[in-house]
């Protein structure tokens, strides 16, 4: 008999703002150890809660402000990019792609986010960037693409999303 996997719905959201002398940023954390995801590059974001939120993009909104005080005020929806499944976690992740204006303070929330990052967009549309990154899955190293940023490693589902995006229409220029 074939095992059945339940997926879990969330949504990230992207948030991308013009910082002087920089060009596009994408606000990027963290995680903190010890969650789910623990210690990986990621977009603010999470679980899609039935009770909280209407449809998924209230679930990004919900969840960037409780992760790095993001007002939904502050907040220019561009539009969504296709959903992605997590590799190891089954959660079935829907992005959101949204300006905010600079400057912005963000407020990291600790229990959650261990660092705030400005990734800017031009480092991953530079092929040079590009390094394979050692990740152990079950009983095996598995090699997979990723960027360093600030001495931290965007791969896996977060890259594949930052892909998605240069490849959209939905990216930004400038």
């Amino acid at each position: 008999m074939r095992e059945t996997v339940t997926s879990i719905r969330a949504a990230v959201l992207i948030p991308i703002r013009v910082v002087p002398e920089v060009g596009l940023v994408m606000t990027m954390i963290r995680r903190t150890v010890g969650g789910t995801h623990s210690g990986q590059m990621a977009f603010p974001g999470g679980r899609h809660d039935h009770v909280r939120d209407r449809s998924l993009l209230d679930t990004a909104l919900r969840e960037s402000a409780e992760e790095v005080g993001l007002d939904a005020g502050h907040v220019e929806i561009i539009g969504a990019l296709p959903e992605r499944r997590t590799l190891s976690s089954q959660f079935v992740v829907t992005p959101f792609v949204a300006r905010i204006p600079e400057p912005y303070s963000f407020i990291p929330e600790a229990h959650e986010v261990a660092r705030i990052i400005d990734a800017p967009l031009a480092d991953f549309r530079d092929p040079s960037r590009r390094v394979d990154y050692e990740w152990e899955y079950g009983e095996r190293i598995v090699r997979v693409p990723s960027v360093r940023i600030e001495g931290e490693i965007v791969w896996g589902l977060s890259l594949a999303i930052i892909d998605d995006l240069l490849a959209s229409r939905l990216a930004p220029s400038g």
